[in-house]
This record gives structure tokens, sequence and C-alpha cells, in this order.
């Protein structure tokens, strides 16, 4: 396996395919690993339904749900490198279902396990640019709930990555929201992994999010440095989260591969381009996958050049 094996998420190509063929797929089309959506299993309208599945919470036939994930990797031979959770990862008071919501995480870290994954990328919780005055609190909840998945995370071997966040405001624009600020991230990953007592926190950066929120990717990673754990690769309009192929935005795309190479990033070369599969036709996806998956192992070649 490459040191940076490129990877793509699960979401996109189920559109035409099952989960067994998404897997042979990535094999066909060039990828080495997956972003494993694991958030399908809890889907947002869900969460803010508060209709949360009793397998999540309880844990009970917890192997047979996620066993199609790993029998999928097992079978092509492509690495789960990442996953993602469910979102969001909090409701304003909503105390039970927020409770619930911390054993979801547990058992996806277990889940993690399972199908042979090492890192689960989890939203922060964020209180939105109309919220400014409650960064205390909302700093004081994060830590408090992502503490309690410390015992969970050790136990299996898994790491949780936070990632860059944006929030819409009551005019519909974009704004940064939590860990959107390199220096924040690193306060939330420093504390947390401090409170581990070893390196159980890392940092998703999200190039897409990063775009909306005017972020300086270079300097942005460079300062993350070695808590960059993974990447969701995509880019858009710097207005809206499109979730396109690079280069067909306004992302600064030498800038973050030299960003990469300097910080020598050892994770997978992920892209989260699902919105891609809206507008995609099937006779379509293997030549354009394969010329992703020959973008993405340009950005591997470049760490190491």
């Amino acid at each position: 396996m490459n040191r940076n094996p490129v990877a793509l998420q699960t979401e996109g190509p189920s559109r035409y395919y099952t989960l067994d063929e998404v897997y042979q797929r990535l094999r066909l089309w060039g990828f080495d690993a997956a972003d494993a959506n694991l958030n399908i299993l809890l889907p947002k309208n869900r969460i803010f339904r508060r209709d949360i599945p009793e397998i999540l919470v309880s844990g009970s036939g917890l192997k047979e749900l996620f066993e199609p994930w790993r029998k999928a990797s097992l079978e092509s031979g492509i690495l789960n490198a990442q996953a993602h959770a469910p979102y969001p990862s909090w409701l304003p008071l909503m105390g039970k279902t927020n409770a619930a919501l911390i054993e979801v995480f547990k058992n996806m870290l277990r889940g993690c396990d399972h199908i042979g994954c090492r890192k689960l990328i989890v939203h922060p919780f964020y209180a939105g640019p109309s919220l400014r005055l409650v960064k205390p609190f909302e700093h004081r909840r994060n830590i408090e709930a992502f503490s309690k998945l410390i015992p969970t995370a050790k136990r299996y071997g898994v790491s949780i990555c936070l990632e860059n966040m944006f929030s819409r405001g009551f005019t519909k624009k974009l704004h940064p929201a939590c860990c959107a600020d390199p220096k924040e991230a690193a306060v939330y990953i420093d504390e947390l992994n401090a409170l581990a007592g070893e390196e159980t926190f890392g940092f998703c950066f999200d190039t897409g999010h990063a775009n909306i929120c005017k972020t300086d990717v270079r300097s942005a990673l460079v300062f993350l440095g070695r808590r960059v754990k993974a990447l969701h690769i995509h880019d858009n309009d710097g207005v809206r989260d499109q979730h396109l192929v690079p280069h067909m935005g306004t992302a600064d795309w030498d800038a973050f591969a030299a960003a990469l190479k300097e910080i020598r990033y050892s994770g997978a070369i992920s892209f989260e381009t699902h919105k891609l599969w809206y507008v995609l036709q099937r006779d379509e996806t293997d030549r354009q996958m394969r010329l992703l998956s020959e973008l993405g192992r340009s950005f591997a070649e470049g760490i190491d050049a």
C-alpha cells in the first residue's frame, strides 16, 4: 500500500452501485482506499427528528450492521482508510438525544475497528455566526462530549478527527464555524490529546470548507502540521458547498499540494466529490473516476517529489 493511498468516499457511487460493487469499482478506477460513509446508518434528518435506531445506541448486533463494509473491503482489497460519522453531533436543548449520540459515536468507533478503519471523522458542534458570544460554551460542550469518547477510541485504536466547519446565517450566507480557524482547531486537538494522554485526536482538513471560509490553505495546513491525519478534498466557487472535482472551482490547489509536501502528510488523499454523481451518467463513471484517481495519484506523488 502506498504511503498516501488514494481514496474516494462511498456515498457518491452508491447512486448506481451496491456497496460490494462500489468497492470493486474503486479498484477498477485505480483507487487504493475508501472513505466509508457510515453516516448513512443515521442520516441527519433522523437525528433532527430524534429518531435514533436502538442498535446504534445499545450496540447489540453491531458487527452484523458493519459487516458489509468489512466484507466489501476484504473481497476487493480496498482499504477503509477513513470513515465519516453521522452528523450533527449535538442538538440544542435535546439532552436525551445528545446522550444517545455519544453512544452512537462510541459504537461508530467499534464499527471502525470491525471494518479495519483507524480514523473516524466527526463534526464538532458549532453554535453558528449569530451566537459568537457563546464560543466558551461551544468549546466546553465539545471538550465534554469528545472526552467521553476517549476510552472507547483508545481501546479500539481508532483516531477521532475533527473537521473545519462552516455554518449558515439568517441570510443563508455561509460563515466560518468551529475549527475553521486553524489556531482554534489546534487548541481542541492538543487539549483533547492531553486528556487522552496520547495522540487519540487529529484533524480532517476539508478543502471545500476552507475555500468557503477564505482560509489560507497553505498557512493553515503548515500550522496544523502533524495534527492533520485525514483530508476531504473537493472544490467550490467560494460561496456554495458544491463538492466539485478540484480545478472546477476557485480553491488554490498549488498551495494545497505545496503544503502537503511541506508537512510530509502521511494520510489518505481522499476525495469528497459526491455531488458530481448528481449529474454523472452511469456510462460516464468509469472514465471520470479514473481521471479523479489519477489526480489523486499526482497529489500523492508530489508529497515525495
